[in-house]
C-alpha cells in the first residue's frame, strides 16, 4: 500500500511542514497518553553537532557547557532580532503537544491535505488491496465502487462501497476508528459474526494506514441484532412466533432475506419473502434500527396510526415488533411514488391531494413523544455545511454566509406551534396506488414546525426539477400546486414560515446530493441548490408569493 503510506509522508513536504514535526504530531494525536520527548517541536540536532557536544562535556564538564549557553550576546544582530523599521518578533511559545497539534490541524486545513486524504478513502484503487479476502478468500473485489459518503469536521466519517467478486456482491462499510480502538473493535465483531456473515474471510478488518475499520454487511457494531435480522434461518423462529397465528398455526418452511436499503449505523430496511408450510408464500420489509431510534419510530408509528384512520393518506401497517432485535415488521404498501409519476396526466392533482393531505397530517390531535426544536435544527444546519465545505472547498466563504443567513433566521422567527410532522416529507415518500395515497418512512416523525414539511417537499420537488433538466415544466406545477393546496388551508404564521425552511431544506438537500457518490452531475446540483437557497434568503418571506404561482 505504497500509495496510502504516501498519503501521510508527502502531505508534510508539500505545505512546508517539517517532516519530523509533523510525524511527532500524528504521534502525539494518534497515541495520545504515551511518554514523549517533552519538546516534541524541537527537532534532533544532527549527529555531527552531538558528537561535539559530547566531546566538549568530556573536556570542560557540565559547568562549561552551561558558561558557553548562559554568555552574554554577541554586539552582532542575532536571528530574530528587532530590526528598524520593523516590528518586533512576538516571543516564541513553549514547544508541547497543543502547539503541535494546531499546527497540524492549521497543516490539515490546507486544500492539498483535505483532497489527499479525501482521496485516500475514497479512491477505489487504493482502498481495494485492503479488502483483499475481505469479500471473497480468491482476492480483491473485481469492481469497488463508492455509494454513499458521510463526512463531519475530520473528513469522511464513513464511507459505503458495494463490491463485486466472481462469486458475490457484498456492501462494505468503511467507519473511521480511533487507532487505540480499532484492533480491539475488529476483535469482537469478528467473534460475534463470523458464522452470520457467509462467503467471507472475516466480517470484519481494520486499517491502521488509513484510520478506518472495513466491515462487511450484515455487520455493523451500532446495529447489533442486524446480522440475526439479515439471516433467514435465524428469523424463521422469530416470524413463526410473531405471524404464525394469522395463518392457522401454519409453520415457515423458508425465508428469504434482501437488503432494500441500508445506511450504516443507523437502520435497514430488510425484504422477507416468506414461504409457509402448503406453499403460500407472503412478503413483509422489516425496518432494524438502532435503540433510541427503534424505540421513538415504534411510538411514533403506533400514536398516529391510533388517529390516522380518516387521513388522506394511508400509513404503514405494523405486523409486530421484536424489541430483543430491534426490529419492526410492516406488511407491503402497494404503489408508485409520486415522484415517478410526473409525466402522468393526474400528476397536478395528486400533487394537489398531497397538499391536503400533509395539512390532515399536521392538524391530527396526538402528541409524538420526540420533539425538533430549534437545537436540533441548528445541528443539522451544521453538519451539511460541514459537508458542503468537505466537497465543495472552492465555495466555503459562500457556504458559510448562507449557513450564518440561516442560523438567523432560525434564531429570530417567531416560535412556532409544535405540530406532528412527518420529518421526511418528500414525493419518493408519496406513494400512488389507483385513488389512494400512501405515506411511508415514518421512523423520523416528531413534533416540529409544519413549514418544515411543506419547505422539504418543495426543496425536493426543486431538486428532481433540476435533475430533469429540459424536462420540468411538470414538475414545477405540481411544486406550486402542492404548496397552492396546503396554504389555501394554513394561518399566515405558517406560510410565512415556508420560504425560510424551504431555504433550509434546499442547502440540507445539496449536501445530501454530494454525499451520495453515484448520482450524476451531484456537483452541479449541489451549486444549482445552493443558487436556490440564497434567492430564497434575499426574497425574505414575500418569496411565498412566487413559491406558490401568485406572481
Amino acid at each position: 500500500m505504497e500509495p496510502l503510506h504516501g498519503v501521510d509522508r508527502a502531505a508534510p513536504r508539500r505545505a512546508g511542514l517539517p517532516r519530523a514535526l509533523a510525524r511527532r504530531a500524528r504521534a502525539a494525536i494518534r497515541h495520545p497518553g504515551v511518554p514523549r520527548d517533552p519538546r516534541p517541536g524541537r527537532l534532533a540536532a544532527p549527529a555531527g553537532r552531538r558528537r561535539r557536544n559530547r566531546r566538549a562535556a568530556r573536556r570542560g564538564g557540565p559547568q562549561r557547557l552551561a558558561r558557553r549557553h548562559h554568555a552574554a550576546p554577541r554586539a552582532h544582530r542575532r536571528r530574530g532580532a528587532a530590526v528598524a523599521g520593523r516590528a518586533p518578533r512576538a516571543p516564541r511559545q513553549p514547544c508541547g503537544q497543543p502547539l503541535l497539534v494546531d499546527a497540524l490541524a492549521r497543516h490539515r486545513s490546507l486544500p492539498g491535505w483535505q483532497a489527499t486524504m479525501r482521496d485516500a478513502i475514497l479512491d477505489v484503487e487504493r482502498v481495494r488491496p485492503f479488502l483483499r479476502g475481505l469479500c471473497d478468500p480468491g482476492g480483491p473485489p473485481e469492481r469497488l465502487s463508492v455509494d454513499r459518503v458521510t463526512v463531519d469536521d475530520g473528513g469522511p466519517l464513513r464511507v459505503l462501497y458495494e463490491a463485486a467478486t466472481s462469486r458475490r456482491v457484498s456492501l462494505i462499510a468503511a467507519e473511521r476508528v480511533a487507532p487505540e480502538e480499532g484492533p480491539e473493535l475488529e476483535e469482537r465483531i469478528n467473534q460475534r459474526c463470523r458464522t452470520s456473515v457467509s462467503g467471507c474471510a472475516q466480517p470484519a478488518a481494520y486499517a491502521p494506514a488509513l484510520g478506518f475499520l472495513f466491515l462487511v454487511f450484515p455487520a455493523d457494531p451500532c446495529l447489533a441484532s442486524l446480522p440475526t435480522a439479515a439471516d433467514g434461518l435465524s428469523m424463521s423462529p422469530v416470524l413463526d412466533a410473531l405471524l404464525g397465528p394469522r395463518h392457522a398455526g401454519r409453520r415457515v418452511c423458508a425465508v428469504d432475506v434482501e437488503a432494500v436499503r441500508y445506511k450504516p449505523g443507523r437502520q435497514c430496511v430488510l425484504r422477507y419473502d416468506v414461504t409457509w408450510a402448503g406453499g403460500l408464500t407472503e412478503t413483509l420489509f422489516g425496518k432494524v434500527a438502532e435503540q433510541a431510534r427503534f424505540e421513538r419510530a415504534r411510538e411514533a408509528l403506533g400514536r398516529l396510526g391510533a388517529v390516522g384512520d380518516e387521513l388522506l393518506f394511508r400509513l404503514p401497517t405494523s405486523l409486530g415488533t421484536v424489541p430483543s432485535l430491534c426490529i419492526e415488521l410492516f406488511a407491503p404498501m402497494h404503489g408508485l411514488a409520486l415522484s415517478d409519476r410526473s409525466e402522468a396526466d393526474d400528476f397536478l392533482d395528486l400533487c394537489t391531494r398531497a397538499g391536503d393531505a400533509l395539512h390532515e397530517l399536521h392538524d391530527l390531535p396526538v402528541a409524538l413523544p420526540s420533539e425538533r426544536d430549534l437545537a436540533t435544527q441548528l445541528t443539522r444546519l451544521t453538519d451539511a455545511a460541514l459537508t458542503l465545505t468537505w466537497f465543495l472547498p472552492a465555495r466555503a466563504e459562500r457556504i458559510e454566509t448562507l449557513r450564518r443567513a440561516l442560523r438567523a433566521g432560525l434564531e429570530t422567527a417567531a416560535p412556532a406551534r409544535m405540530r406532528p410532522i412527518h420529518g421526511d416529507f418528500h414525493m419518493d415518500n408519496v406513494l400512488v396506488s389507483g385513488t389512494r395515497l400512501g405515506l411511508v418512512d415514518l421512523e423520523d416523525a416528531t413534533m416540529g414546525d409544519p413549514a418544515d414539511d411543506v419547505g422539504w417537499a418543495w426543496a425536493q420537488l426543486t431538486w428532481l426539477a433540476i435533475k430533469a433538466g429540459s424536462r420540468t415544466s411538470a414538475l414545477q406545477a405540481g411544486r406550486r400546486a402542492l404548496l397552492s393546496a396546503y396554504l389555501a388551508r394554513t394561518d399566515m404564521e405558517t406560510a410565512a414560515r415556508v420560504p425560510l425552511h424551504a431555504a433550509l431544506a434546499c442547502f440540507l438537500f445539496a449536501a445530501r446530493c454530494l454525499c451520495h457518490f453515484r448520482r450524476p452531475a451531484r456537483h452541479a446540483q449541489a451549486e444549482a441548490l445552493l443558487a436556490v437557497c440564497e434567492a430564497l434568503l434575499e426574497q425574505g418571506p414575500p418569496a411565498i408569493e412566487v413559491m406558490s404561482g401568485v406572481q
